[in-house]
């Protein structure tokens, strides 16, 4: 589309007036299942500050040509480098609970009127430290910028992420994408004072921290959970028939 041919020079226009890098197009560098799909998967029209390359607003595109019909994927995108390596935690707006694949018994309540916004899914036991990762202030940014945008902490990133791509985005959305990295740097200051003090390494996150279950694996556990109290039974009967 025309819009589409116009907004990359705009958009290099707007980097060079605003001491910002912009990237046609450039390699996925970002962790989290979200940019793993895909045969073909690259970051589409990058702005970066040029002082602080942990910042980037963009678009993520993914495609698997192999499969017949396939349709390409397009997220916007908002991502934050933190200091240091923190718990897998994700924020969804209420409206994408239901769809969410994590699994719903990991979702925690936050303070104040958070929980009439975003679902908060944490790590069993890291309840307390996602209190302490999401300030208030951090919070109240979130509620202001982040109506439609979905929040994932995977390792030493921040992302938001978002359905839409930008190519069809107003001037005001990305004002909000850079108030929401706005928000991210707040939450990275707050980073550098965490510590897992579960964890046997320094600036390190514990194993029971780094990644939240899915419905799929909450079936599988409890599959095994039964599997296991039938087959202990069965096995000790057959252990006495032997002997016998």
């Amino acid at each position: 589309s025309i819009k589409l041919r116009l907004l990359s020079p705009r958009l290099a226009r707007f980097a060079e007036a605003n001491e910002r890098d912009f990237v046609e197009r450039g390699d996925v560098d970002l962790p989290g299942e979200l940019f793993a799909g895909g045969e073909v998967r690259y970051l589409y029209r990058r702005l970066s500050l040029r002082e602080d390359y942990g910042v980037q607003v963009g678009e993520f595109h993914s495609a698997t040509p192999s499969v017949k019909n396939s349709q390409n994927r397009i997220l916007g995108y908002v991502a934050v480098r933190l200091h240091r390596k923190l718990p897998h935690l994700i924020l969804l707006p209420r409206d994408q609970v239901r769809s969410s694949t994590i699994d719903p018994a990991q979702i925690h309540s936050l303070e104040g009127n958070f929980d009439s916004y975003f679902a908060l899914y944490t790590p069993d036991g890291f309840e307390r430290d996602a209190l302490y990762v999401f300030t208030p202030d951090v919070m109240a940014a979130m509620i202001d910028n982040a109506a439609a945008w979905r929040a994932e902490i995977v390792d030493d990133w921040l992302i938001f992420t978002r359905v839409e791509p930008f190519f069809h985005a107003s001037a005001d959305d990305f004002r909000r994408a850079f108030e929401l990295a706005a928000a991210g740097l707040e939450l990275r200051d707050q980073s550098k004072r965490y510590s897992d003090s579960r964890s046997l390494v320094r600036d390190a996150v514990s194993p029971s921290g780094r990644t939240l279950r899915t419905r799929s694996d909450r079936i599988l556990l409890g599959l095994i959970g039964f599997t296991v109290m039938i087959g202990v039974p069965f096995v000790q009967i057959m252990i006495v028939f032997f002997i016998r």
